[in-house]
C-alpha cells in the first residue's frame, strides 16, 4: 500500500486523477494541498510514501527543495503528474529533482503500478537512457552548490549572471586562465557536466525562508 499526498487543485485534471486513485486497492490518498507549508510537512512526514505534484506545481516542488533544504532522493518520493510522459517532461522532472513521472491519462491500473514502482525504487529517473544521451545533470535546478572560497563564489555568481570568461576576468581582475581553472573546479566539486549547467544551477538557486 502506497500512502500518497497530492499537490494539486481538486477540480483540475490531476485532482480528478488523484480522486480516481482513491479507488485503487494499492493506493491510499492521505491528503491534498497546494500550500507550500502543507507540502513541506508531507514531504517530511514518515507516514507518506509519495508526494504527487501537478505539472503546474513543478516549480513549487523545485522551490520547496531549495527553501526547505530537502535533499535529492529524500523520503517520501516526489512524483510529477503529467498528461503524458514525453522527453521534455522527463528532462524537466530530472532537472527539478523528481524521483519519477506518472501519466494522468494512463489506465488507472498502469498509473498505480508506476507509482508503486517509483516508491519501491524499481523505476528511477536517474536510470533514464535520455540522461546519459544528453549528458544531463540530475537535479540541476535544485542542487545545493558548494565552492572553496570567496573568489570561487564570485566566479560562480558571475557565471550565473551570464558573464563570459573574459568579462569575469575583467570584473574580478584575474586572468582568464584562472577563471577557467576555477570554473573547472566548480564543475568537478558540484558534479556538473558543463559551464552551462553551472550557470543555470546558480541562476536557479532561489531560497524562500518562509518554507522552512
Amino acid at each position: 500500500m502506497v500512502s500518497l499526498f497530492a499537490t494539486t487543485q481538486p477540480d483540475g485534471p490531476c485532482g480528478v486523477f488523484t480522486d480516481a486513485l482513491r479507488n485503487h486497492p494499492d493506493i491510499e490518498v492521505v491528503g491534498i494541498g497546494a500550500n507550500g507549508r502543507e507540502v513541506v510537512e508531507a514531504i517530511r512526514s514518515t507516514s507518506v510514501d509519495a508526494v504527487l505534484f501537478d505539472e503546474a506545481y513543478a516549480d513549487l516542488a523545485r522551490t520547496i527543495r531549495l527553501s526547505a533544504e530537502i535533499p535529492l532522493n529524500s523520503s517520501p518520493s516526489m512524483v510529477l503528474a503529467a498528461e503524458s510522459v514525453t522527453r521534455p517532461i522527463i528532462v524537466k522532472s530530472i532537472a527539478c529533482g523528481f524521483d519519477g513521472v506518472v501519466s494522468i491519462t494512463d489506465e488507472l491500473r498502469l498509473a498505480a503500478k508506476r507509482l508503486t514502482d517509483i516508491v519501491n525504487g524499481d523505476e528511477r529517473l536517474v536510470d533514464e537512457p535520455l540522461l546519459a544521451e544528453l549528458q544531463y545533470t540530475p537535479g540541476l535546478l535544485v542542487r545545493q552548490l558548494v565552492c572553496a572560497g570567496p573568489i570561487d563564489r564570485e566566479v560562480m555568481d558571475l557565471v550565473g549572471a551570464g558573464l563570459s570568461d573574459e568579462a569575469i576576468s575583467g570584473t574580478l581582475k584575474i586572468s582568464i586562465q584562472e577563471v577557467r581553472n576555477r570554473i573547472e573546479g566548480l564543475l568537478t566539486s558540484n558534479g556538473l557536466s558543463s559551464r552551462t549547467h553551472l550557470a543555470v544551477a546558480r541562476a536557479s538557486h532561489v531560497v524562500i525562508p518562509d518554507f522552512t
